[in-house]
């Protein structure tokens, strides 16, 4: 059974900066890096616990192999919720609070 992947706005926005921010300086690389984020979210259709556990409650995290960003999900019986994707040089986003 496939899952069904949604965005959350917070998320939609992160993408849209990363591959805004990319594209300036190399527009065939954010294409790149587009197709590399949207092939990897459409996986956890198929896949919703290939990320490990974050630091937050019911959070997990997957990191884009050969780049340098992760992303933040949630998982129900039925849907994945991607709340957040991150560059891995910045700050932890500040919308999740820590469990620990």
């Amino acid at each position: 059974m496939a899952f069904e992947v949604r965005y959350t706005a917070a998320a939609l926005a992160d993408f849209d900066s990363i591959l805004g921010y990319i594209a300036e300086r190399n527009p065939a690389a954010a294409q790149r890096v587009g197709a590399a984020l949207r092939q990897l979210i459409a996986g956890l259709a198929d896949f919703p616990d290939a990320g490990s556990a974050a630091d937050y409650a019911d959070v997990r995290t997957l990191a884009v192999p050969r780049l340098p960003y992760r992303v933040f999900y949630r998982r129900d019986m039925t849907a994945i919720e991607v709340i957040h994707i991150r560059h891995t040089s910045r700050k932890p986003w500040p919308g999740l609070a820590p469990d620990r």
